[in-house]
């Protein structure tokens, strides 16, 4: 308790942890609990890695829905049961002065420009006749959800990627650089250090330029088996799914 810290403090110890894109100041402190992928020669008693999504209220439809994919059941991707989608792709933002901000405004421009209308539901760039007062609602109906980080740094992953997977939509990503399926015009090669599985989602980190990112978008879109293998695929990576299925604390 407080007061306990004022008669006994002398005997605490002090423990890092941050929800903000900061690195850990490891033995600096006694313990660090941050996002980061540090050298395992690190010991765990001077650090511990737990990513920021795994404290979103979401983890638990998400892990639901991961069985479902392992059971074969696509439907349970559809939130609500509602069925498939017409709406395109949905992005919600309420800070336009944040770091990286104009990154994800060029983006989901050239995606509204060059091929179809992005719905925004915050405030910024908002379309839809106002701030929409439930985002996960919003959300699900919609086939593609834009979640940009604030910043990318390998391990920095927020609520943004768990929401769009929550609402049934396929995430286009761009933030944790750690999971990727890099496609160039000729190859595609796939590198796995991270939380998530990368065949779930749509990461913007995997394409050499903008354009292949945007061309890959409209062949998703207009077809339905290749749209429907990214409900298909697991979402977490077998590390972090057999981690949540045994940590009921944090999927209630």
């Amino acid at each position: 308790s407080f007061e306990q810290l004022l008669l006994h403090g002398s005997r605490a110890k002090l423990v890092f942890f941050t929800g903000e894109n900061v690195r850990p100041p490891v033995g600096k402190v006694p313990l660090c609990i941050s996002f980061d992928h540090l050298p395992s020669s690190v010991p765990s008693s001077l650090h511990t890695r737990i990513p920021l999504w795994v404290f979103n209220k979401e983890v638990h439809r998400v892990l639901e829905l991961h069985e479902s994919r392992l059971g074969g059941d696509l439907g349970a991707s559809f939130r609500g049961g509602s069925g498939r989608k017409e709406r395109f792709c949905c992005w919600v933002a309420s800070n336009a002065n944040m770091y990286n901000a104009q990154l994800r405004l060029r983006f989901v421009q050239s995606l509204s420009t060059s091929y179809k209308q992005v719905d925004c539901g915050g405030q910024v760039m908002n379309n839809v006749g106002g701030p929409v007062k439930d985002k996960m609602e919003f959300l699900s109906r919609y086939k593609f959800n834009i979640c940009f980080e604030n910043a990318s740094f390998p391990g920095y992953c927020t609520e943004k990627l768990l929401h769009a997977f929550a609402a049934g939509c396929v995430p286009i990503y761009w933030g944790d650089p750690t999971t990727t399926t890099t496609t160039t015009t000729t190859t595609t090669m796939t590198t796995t250090t991270s939380d998530f599985n990368p065949k779930a989602f749509i990461s913007a980190h995997g394409f050499e330029t903008p354009e292949l990112l945007l061309r890959h978008i409209e062949r998703v879109d207009q077809d339905a088996e290749l749209y429907e293998s990214y409900l298909r695929q697991p979402i977490f990576s077998q590390l972090w799914y057999d981690r949540l299925k045994h940590w009921p604390s944090f999927c209630q």
